[in-house]
């Protein structure tokens, strides 16, 4: 009886052993794709790092928007103060 039972849980294991190495394989299918869509994410993050503006570049273009900005909000209140002054 002990070697029926044994022979039952062993069978068992056995195939879940088997159904496991199925599913190891398919996992392990899955784990390399992931790397290799990994290895393409990686080179596009770095692409993207590149056409980043430098601060240094940008400093022109800023001092040239804050000034504009300015002008514009100076028209704009003085034209109220205008309207308000009449």
């Amino acid at each position: 009886m002990t070697n029926q039972k044994e022979n039952s849980v062993l069978s068992k294991i056995w195939g879940l052993t088997q159904a496991n190495s199925k599913e190891l394989k398919t996992i392990s299918g899955h784990v390399s794709v992931l790397n290799s869509e990994m290895g393409g994410v990686q080179k596009e993050i770095g692409e993207i790092k590149n056409s980043f503006v430098r601060v240094e570049s940008f400093s022109p273009v800023q001092k040239i928007a804050y000034g504009l900005v300015g002008l514009i909000l100076t028209a704009v209140i003085g034209a109220g103060l205008a309207l308000i002054l009449k």
